[in-house]
């Protein structure tokens, strides 16, 4: 994941800044599971695949939006600012639709697809709010510096 991301952006420090709300989310997770006794299942085996899965397209799309505005622009405030208000917005309404569609396997007859549809919608969630806060918070204090595309 991390690898990807940094060959991606084609820079470490931005794959490891994606990573880190991914990685918080699948911790919490699994946390939740220890703490409800929900047992390592097949069908809860895949919480993390899908958390990865899901999670790293809001981080693919907060992190590009940051790497426009950064390659105009040398003010990270004005930079962020515009990361936040052209990416959020997006990011917000896929994590409300993808945990309404996993919110309706809570309602299944089958007691692993609840605990898997419950999961994944928490996993969302958290993903969602570590890409906006922790994610935005580690791109604005780093020094990630993109080349300018107008050369």
């Amino acid at each position: 994941m991390v690898v990807l991301l940094a060959l991606m952006f084609k820079n470490i420090m931005a794959g490891l800044i994606g990573s880190v709300p991914i990685m918080i989310t699948a911790v919490i997770s699994f946390g939740v599971m220890g703490l409800l006794n929900i047992p390592l299942s097949t069908t809860t085996a895949l919480l993390s695949s899908i958390a990865i899965g899901i999670g790293i397209d809001y981080a693919v799309h907060f992190i590009e939006r940051y790497k426009i505005a950064a390659s105009e622009t040398t003010d990270k405030i004005a930079a962020s600012e515009h990361a936040m208000s052209h990416s959020g917005r997006a990011i917000l309404f896929n994590a409300v639709v993808v945990i309404a569609g996993f919110l309706v396997l809570v309602f299944s007859v089958f007691p692993p697809n609840r605990a898997l549809g419950a999961l994944v919608s928490m996993n969302m969630f958290t993903s969602f709010i570590g890409t906006l806060t922790i994610m935005f918070l580690l791109l604005y204090m780093s020094n990630i510096y993109f080349k300018n595309r107008k050369k």
